[in-house]
């Protein structure tokens, strides 16, 4: 996987909320997995990891697109978190979300002019791309 694309958008998109995009991102090794519209977080991180138990390397990470733009991304939400009592370390998450943003400016899928960015419980700004 290169970037984030527009046919990513066309086949992962409107998950949940119209224009959202949900990535899972295994930040040990590195990879970004498209979460299906179909799947909640936890069947999918159930199907990477079979028994190993290392559910804290899996990072959601949601990507809100409108107008073909990206609006928001917001890191380290999802039911994972409260159904197997997962807690992502400040590491994980920053580390998940930058994976993410490269993963992102890889493709061909533009910021909007100003991007709202959320790390859960660590950080809130607006990144600005006029």
């Amino acid at each position: 996987m290169t970037g984030l694309s527009s046919v990513d958008l066309e086949q992962y998109g409107d998950r949940k909320k119209l224009g959202r995009v949900s990535l899972l991102v295994d930040t040990l090794n590195e990879k970004i997995h498209f979460v299906s519209r179909e799947m909640e977080h936890i069947d999918f991180i159930h199907g990477l990891e079979s028994d190993s138990g290392q559910y804290h390397r899996y990072v959601p990470v949601h990507v809100d697109v409108n107008d073909g733009m990206i609006t928001k991304m917001l890191t380290g939400i999802s039911g994972v978190e409260l159904e197997l009592k997962v807690r992502h370390s400040p590491k994980e998450l920053r580390e998940a979300h930058r994976l993410a943003r490269e993963f992102i400016e890889r493709g061909n899928v533009p910021y909007a002019p100003r991007c709202l960015h959320k790390i859960d419980g660590l950080e809130k700004y607006v990144t600005d791309h006029s």
